[in-house]
């Protein structure tokens, strides 16, 4: 009962924790443009990259069976180490930072958020701990006091003529808000101090998942990179928009998958029990919840960013549309992490970041030069060459072949053209302009819903159980208020 709460409660944190980020994401496009909210972007991925070297220590916290003072401070040392280190560093390049992209100007956001960094080690291992006691209701108050301080925070100054470094300053007081209700919460905090007794346990603990980490978040933010070191935070901009946009279905489901198949494929590890079945079944609900949402993105893309970011984020359409359609060549996404994770295969994890990352690099800093667009097409081609180095990795894990694979997702494919027969008919009559008007997006997404249903119970998909027994709660919820009603 403890465990499926402190999941329940995880899931409430992450969702509040993106229904708080599109509101921002939402409001701020409206207020700013796409070159403020590219310098923005690109700070905000500095800071990004160096947050997940100095979070390192967080994970051997989590690993511990049993608090101890030496660990605590052993972590909190290394951690301190590392954000002083990295905000010096940080404070004192900011002016060359500034003007690398094109913006002399932008020298205060780093400072800011070089200050920002130094808040982590009083605030991150105390959460780190209250994740190891699945503490996770206090966890979601520290994460919603922070976004709901940073949102609140960005979009006044950005109102008020801040434009870009408003996002840095909300960066420091979402992390000064952290702190305090972290102190406020946590009974690990008298533990804060220093010691230096377990250091090398905790970067080796910590280091692999950390490494991983940061090769993970380099890749996923190479265009962003890109752009900057081509000094063209318009089109990072644009191009992160589009990002946030596509990756909405995806963030949506890894709360899914990491609040349950990891635990799930890690019990099943512990008890000897092979793994093939598990991911495979796994995969099969994923793709056919992944792809009809990325198919109606693409379908939806020109009146989400109306409705989201207004009329001047138009260039993020084609973007938009392009990114879904590569989304669709990446069902393993999602689960070799959770997979390697649980079968502690920490080389062929990391294998995992870094073969993809030397593919990528190359490939988006020549096509970053010819813009947002070229972009995005060459996740066309990278997305199914990662999707290939994730089979690789899991192959010999899981002694599972490619056609078992392709068994697996076969049955998506025909829920997916299913959900895609209405909004296809709908765009036909429409002249397959993108431009829809609300009420027409509104029958899109109606009509893809109920094609993805219908299909889902007529191909027997492993989904179908499931939907029928939604399907009958729901009834039996409505079915006594029809009564009274009528």
């Amino acid at each position: 009962m403890a465990v499926r709460r402190a999941l329940a409660l995880s899931a409430v944190d992450r969702y509040a924790a993106m229904m708080i980020s599109l509101a921002v994401f939402a409001a701020t496009g409206r207020i700013l443009g796409p070159a403020e909210v590219g310098m923005a972007v690109l700070g905000l991925t500095a800071y990004a990259l160096i947050e997940v070297i100095r979070d390192v220590p967080t994970a051997y916290l989590v690993q511990q069976p049993e608090t101890s003072a030496p660990a605590v401070r052993s972590a909190f040392t290394v951690m301190a180490s590392i954000s002083v280190l990295a905000a010096l560093m940080l404070f004192l390049a900011a002016p060359g930072l500034a003007h690398v992209i094109g913006n002399d100007d932008m020298y205060p956001f780093f400072r800011i958020i070089a200050v920002a960094l130094l808040l982590g080690p009083f605030e991150r291992p105390l959460v780190a701990l209250m994740r190891r006691d699945l503490a996770f209701d206090k966890v979601a108050l520290v994460n919603i006091a922070s976004g709901g301080c940073n949102a609140i925070v960005v979009v006044g100054l950005a109102l008020a003529g801040f434009e870009e470094v408003s996002f840095a300053w909300a960066l420091l007081a979402g992390n000064l808000a952290a702190v305090a209700v972290a102190w406020a919460l946590s009974p690990y905090r008298r533990l804060l101090g220093i010691a230096i007794s377990e250091w090398r346990k905790v970067l080796l603990i910590g280091g692999s998942s950390g490494l991983w980490g940061l090769i993970w978040r380099y890749t996923d933010s190479l265009p962003q990179i890109a752009f900057g070191a081509l000094s063209q935070p318009a089109a990072a901009g644009t191009y992160s928009r589009a990002q946030t946009i596509v990756e909405l279905p995806g963030k949506l489901l890894f709360v899914v998958v990491s609040q349950v198949a990891l635990p799930a494929l890690a019990a099943q590890r512990r008890d000897g029990r092979e793994l093939k079945g598990a991911v495979l079944d796994s995969l099969a609900v994923i793709s056919a919840l992944q792809w009809p949402a990325f198919l109606l993105v693409a379908c939806l893309a020109h009146p989400l960013i109306l409705l989201l970011l207004g009329p001047r984020w138009l260039d993020v359409v084609p973007l938009v549309q392009v990114l879904a359609i590569a989304r669709l060549f990446a069902p393993l996404e999602l689960m070799v992490y959770p997979l390697l994770l649980a079968a502690r295969q920490t080389g062929r994890l990391l294998l995992s970041a870094a073969i993809p990352a030397c593919v990528y690099t190359p490939v988006i800093f020549v096509l970053a030069s010819y813009g947002g667009f070229a972009t995005a097409c060459a996740y066309l081609v990278l997305i199914p060459v990662n999707t290939l180095v994730g089979y690789l990795m899991i192959r010999r894990e899981l002694g599972v072949r490619a056609t078992e694979v392709l068994g697996a997702l076969s049955p998506s494919v025909l829920v997916t053209a299913g959900s895609a027969i209405g909004p296809l008919a709908i765009l036909a009559a429409h002249g397959f302009r993108f431009d829809l008007p609300i009420g027409t997006a509104c029958a899109v997404t109606v009509t893809a819903a109920i094609g993805w249903a219908a299909a889902i119970v007529a191909s027997g998909h492993r989904l179908s159980p499931e939907l029928r027994h939604i399907a009958l709660l729901a009834w039996r919820w409505a079915s006594p208020r029809l009564r009274v009603g009528s």
